[in-house]
């Protein structure tokens, strides 16, 4: 399991703001289920298995 950071969070929020899309659209973009998706950027789960960390990232850095 890895830990979501605050600064990772935070520009996990900026993008997605910046994206424009609903939380279900962009978990289905990224390719992660959208209560995990919810959840992390909620703040509510802070820790990710590693193929969904991987996910978070790539989208990140698209």
């Amino acid at each position: 399991m890895i830990i979501i950071t605050e600064e990772k969070l935070v520009a996990l929020r900026q993008k997605n703001g910046e994206f424009n899309k609903t939380k279900t659209d962009t978990a289905k973009y990224i390719g992660i289920e959208r209560k995990t998706f919810q959840r992390v950027v909620d703040g509510l789960q802070s820790r990710v298995n590693k193929n969904t960390y991987d996910k978070l990232e790539k989208w990140l850095n698209s």
